[in-house]
């Protein structure tokens, strides 16, 4: 038998399954982001030697967890919240995580490659587009 997506049972119970997959998602990223803690905790007292990418993990870190609070804000929102608001916070938390983590990864690259002039440039451009198509989603996004 297919079902009625339009019949409001049936996107009730569809909304209600999103955010039980949403809550042990969270679940999951919280734990893995308390249970890593000792080893930022340790870079910051100075019993491992500090690199300069640990601030821009931590701050993707920090930007993934911000994102994974406003998606918890938004699913479990009992009263009426300012969607475009939500929205623009939302998606900023996880570009600005998903920006972050790809220059970590661009980074690594150049670093494997022996800083090769070539490899360098084709990764600044991959990470620039990549960036501008992340604000230019972020500008569209909206809400009703």
């Amino acid at each position: 038998m297919v079902s009625n997506w339009k019949d409001p049972a049936v996107i009730a119970e569809q909304y209600l399954g999103l955010i039980k997959v949403c809550h042990v998602c969270a679940g999951v990223f919280v734990w893995e982001f308390v249970s890593t803690l000792d080893y930022e905790w340790s870079v910051y007292t100075g019993k491992r030697p500090f690199r300069w990418t640990v601030p821009i993990y931590s701050m993707t870190r920090c930007s993934a967890l911000g994102a994974m609070i406003c998606y918890m804000i938004g699913l479990n929102a009992t009263h009426k919240i300012d969607c475009p608001t939500w929205l623009t916070a939302t998606f900023t938390f996880s570009y600005l995580s998903l920006a972050l983590a790809s220059g970590l990864l661009a980074m690594r690259a150049i670093a494997l490659w022996n800083r090769n002039i070539i490899v360098i440039g084709i990764n600044v451009i991959a990470w620039l587009v990549n960036g501008s198509f992340m604000i230019y989603a972020a500008t569209l996004a909206s809400s009703s």
